[in-house]
């Protein structure tokens, strides 16, 4: 996952869905710590578009490629187009969503590995 000024874009696994994130932590839906994880999937995955469709829906005249369109409208780097299996990229602008005191827990180092882990990315901070 990366997270830049309040945007976030991230690899999303086929797995990855609520579900799993469940029994991936070990918890039970109806207790205090399923409601935490449900909303910490909720703030960062829920309402997230796919930059591939959108790519396919609005821009695929405007753009000579997916990966220029990756490049120029959301400013990625070209080592990073090529690193990363950008077909199941998708973003979701965080400002838009409110967070109900979960960035704080994201502060805790071992807590928000495994969040990524789990979501399969990587963390960057500007």
């Amino acid at each position: 996952m990366v997270i830049n000024d309040k945007s976030g874009f991230f690899i999303k696994k086929y797995y990855v869905n609520r579900f799993l994130i469940m029994h991936y932590f070990g918890v039970k839906r109806n207790s205090y710590a399923g409601s935490v994880i449900e909303r910490i999937y909720d703030y960062y995955c829920m309402g997230a578009s796919s930059l591939f469709i959108e790519y396919l829906k609005y821009y695929k005249h405007e753009f000579n490629s997916y990966d220029d369109f990756l490049l120029r409208k959301y400013n990625f780097f070209i080592n990073e187009i090529n690193r990363i299996n950008k077909y199941l990229l998708f973003y979701k602008n965080l400002r838009l969503t409110e967070d109900g005191g979960l960035e704080n827990m994201m502060y805790d180092e071992k807590f928000r590995e495994t969040i990524i882990k789990f979501l399969g990315g990587s963390y960057i901070e500007d």
